[in-house]
């Protein structure tokens, strides 16, 4: 698990105070206890001291999170499958499976639509 972490609305409502009331880039990052250069590129990417606004940075941070998510398709079981039917071949996907990962041991285990997507994003 990394040791980093997003900042917050309100680390951002902090950085826009020492803004504000004029704090150097050093003063701000020890106030809310990050480095000096996170405060820079935050102040930097959201438009410098002149016109930062911590809820403008919040929403573009969001709005980036947001994008940057693979969609989530396979918990709609229904969707999944019928997506494996129509675009995968899902049988065929299966069975190069179990030839990879023979299962003579345990019959009783069966080849689920997450495994097979996991296994077709590897090849």
């Amino acid at each position: 698990m990394s040791p980093y972490t997003h900042l917050t609305l309100k680390d951002r409502e902090s950085i826009l105070v020492g803004i504000r009331s004029g704090k150097t880039l050093e003063v701000i990052a020890k106030f809310i206890g990050r480095s000096k250069s996170t405060i820079s590129r935050e102040i930097s990417r959201n438009g410098g001291r002149q016109s930062y606004s911590a809820s403008d940075a919040q929403a573009r941070y969001e709005r980036a999170r947001v994008g940057s998510r693979r969609p989530a398709f396979l918990r709609d079981q229904k969707f999944a499958t019928a997506w494996f039917d129509t675009s995968l071949n899902c049988t065929g996907h299966q069975n190069r499976l179990r030839a990879v990962w023979p299962l003579r041991t345990v019959p009783s285990i069966s080849v689920t639509l997450q495994s097979i997507a996991g296994f077709t994003w590897i090849i």
